[in-house]
């Protein structure tokens, strides 16, 4: 092979890598904006509620914080399925379900957010108790896996008729 070649072939290695490390970094840095919270500077990942890929059910990621740290994140979509005081269950439409400890830490959100600024306002959701989640409600848990346990770090939940009024205004064509 010729030197030219070899440069040519080396330096589009060297730019198809450096493209698709600043798509990882990307996504790395898009995960939750909640100001002040555990996940706080990071903005949820656009398949996470829907769009052209679909809504996400659920899924695992491995993640290196700025600290060095290495975690992994578990999130789901779907219906609780069982809720108590230290735990909730949730269940994907695919059937795959997933429970999750509940610590003192974690951030319970209850109800339909507020959507006035056509994004969803944080601050508008209270924050509640796991208990004032319900089964058969629908929720959005995410959390860390030690071993084989999952702790949640934040739950969103609400009930099923507000996720459908949420979605029936999510397919509004929107006011330009």
């Amino acid at each position: 092979m010729s030197r030219t070649r070899t440069i040519t072939l080396t330096v589009g290695s060297l730019a198809a890598g450096a493209i698709l490390a600043t798509g990882i970094t990307g996504l790395a840095m898009a995960a939750d904006s909640t100001p002040g919270g555990p996940h706080a500077g990071r903005q949820h990942l656009p398949g996470m509620r829907g769009g052209p890929g679909g809504q996400a059910l659920h899924g695992e990621l491995v993640v290196k914080a700025a600290d060095g740290t290495i975690s992994t994140v578990r999130t789901i979509n779907g219906t609780v399925t069982a809720v108590s005081s230290s735990s909730i269950t949730v269940k994907a439409d695919d059937g795959y379900s997933s429970t999750f400890s509940v610590a003192a830490t974690t951030e319970v959100r209850v109800g339909a957010p507020d959507f006035t600024q056509g994004r969803p306002d944080p601050s508008a959701v209270s924050t509640d108790a796991i208990t004032d989640v319900t089964v058969g409600g629908v929720a959005h848990v995410d959390g860390t896996v030690t071993g084989s346990t999952a702790t949640a770090t934040e739950v969103h939940a609400m009930t099923a008729a507000e996720a459908a009024a949420m979605e029936q205004q999510r397919l509004q064509p929107q006011a330009r």
